[in-house]
């Protein structure tokens, strides 16, 4: 049986779409692992999408959790209140030691892990929520801006 072109082009896109799809899936953190990696605090946040999921953002953003450190490349697309002094000022960028780390497991299997800058210019603080798949929305509160939310999965470091 020959496939009209319409046809083949759909069946591609999807095939396409299962392969990065299943790529993702598995190299989210879930179960135990997941478990582990929020109580040890040492992950990595991943995003995919940026306030509302508009659009894919790749791998170039992140959030990484190591047990001393936060390390942070975010996008911001937002309403700032102050100009920023250089180009690499546009996003949400950290790099910290001085933050305090609590996560609070939920009743589904999940996380709430709560991340309070305390040096920090820009960013204040974050709130992650982890479902118990390794899906998971990051919440950024800044001073002089609009909050930020991405989506994306945990990720081992």
């Amino acid at each position: 049986m020959k496939t009209s072109f319409p046809a083949r082009t759909i069946i591609f896109l999807c095939l396409i779409f299962c392969l990065f799809l299943s790529k993702y899936s598995h190299a989210q953190l879930q179960g135990d692992d997941l478990k582990n990696a929020i109580e040890s605090g040492k992950f990595s946040f991943v995003v995919t999408h940026e306030s509302g999921g508009d659009f894919a953002l790749g791998s170039n953003y992140y959030l990484h959790v190591v047990k001393d450190s936060i390390y942070a490349v975010l996008p911001f697309s937002g309403r700032s209140n102050t100009a920023s002094y250089t180009m690499s000022d546009n996003g949400i960028n950290v790099n910290t030691k001085k933050f305090t780390y609590d996560e609070t497991a939920t009743k589904k299997g999940g996380y709430i892990v709560k991340i309070a800058l305390t040096d920090d210019r820009v960013t204040s603080s974050f709130s992650l929520h982890v479902n118990k798949n390794g899906m998971a929305t990051l919440a950024a509160a800044c001073y002089n801006r609009d909050g930020q939310v991405y989506t994306g999965g945990i990720m081992p470091l």
